[in-house]
């Protein structure tokens, strides 16, 4: 499995609300990163979390 199979957690879980904090989306003329986005529970006031996941675009690899 190479770096680029890798889904890597990223630390905490976040509401739904904060994922333009969190996920970069790709800038014009870039292959973009995988996301992946898992519900992980609730909070204290019952609102929905989520875990993120991130890893780089395959294509990446091959550009070089």
């Amino acid at each position: 499995m190479s770096a680029h199979d890798e889904w890597l957690k990223l630390p905490g879980l976040f509401h739904r609300h904060e994922f333009e904090q969190v996920i970069r989306p790709a800038r014009p003329g870039e292959q973009g990163d995988d996301w992946f986005v898992e519900e992980a529970g609730k909070d204290d006031r019952g609102a929905v979390l989520f875990a993120v996941y991130h890893r780089p675009h395959a294509a990446k690899e091959t550009e070089k």
